[in-house]
């Protein structure tokens, strides 16, 4: 067992206009796992919650 930690974002998903499917396939990517891993049955998929701040000039 090993593990990959990598952090993918909604707003990258809004940005790009993934849906859902395309949005796991891209987190797999980024973490350097085939495409399809997100649908293994022991891939562990955890979600958070953030707050997005911007400065303004």
């Amino acid at each position: 067992m090993f593990c990959i930690k990598r952090i993918a974002t909604v707003q990258a998903a809004t940005a790009h206009n993934w849906n859902r499917n395309q949005f796991l396939q891209q987190v797999c990517k980024k973490a350097q796992l085939p495409e399809g891993a997100w649908q293994d049955p022991e891939t562990e998929i955890y979600l958070f919650s953030s707050q997005v701040f911007a400065e303004t000039p």
